[in-house]
């Protein structure tokens, strides 16, 4: 039952990342005209949100934030990107049609993040 709850609340927290990634991305393209910089600052700011609300309110960790818990965090959300990347290209690849890839990729970085960061990042060892 706990795992349910966690992915809940992990699943608002995405939710709300992914809409201050978006916001932050406009709003600095409307200001700059420059897609890749806002494109960036958007998704940094979202990855933040991300991983605050993550570690306190999703996962309840006490562990401190120190460069080794954000480094960690940063790998397992690359290694969800490139996850997520892979299975569209290769899913693409096969026949499938690109929103059905898309949504696949997505779902395998999603639950790649979730376990990652509750498993790997988030844990006292």
């Amino acid at each position: 039952m706990k795992l349910f709850y966690e992915f809940k609340r992990y699943s608002i927290v995405g939710v709300f990342s992914t809409l201050i990634n978006y916001f932050t991305f406009y709003i600095f393209l409307k200001i700059s005209n420059l897609v890749v910089i806002s494109s960036f600052i958007g998704y940094f700011i979202g990855l933040t949100n991300s991983y605050f609300f993550g570690k306190e309110w999703v996962f309840k960790s006490k562990i401190k934030n120190n460069f080794k818990i954000i480094f960690k965090f940063i790998l397992v959300y690359s290694l969800g990107g490139l996850l997520n990347s892979i299975t569209i290209y290769f899913l693409n690849k096969y026949g499938f049609v690109y929103y059905v890839s898309w949504l696949m990729g997505t779902l395998m970085a999603i639950m790649n993040n979730f376990y990652g960061s509750k498993f790997f990042v988030f844990t006292k060892n």
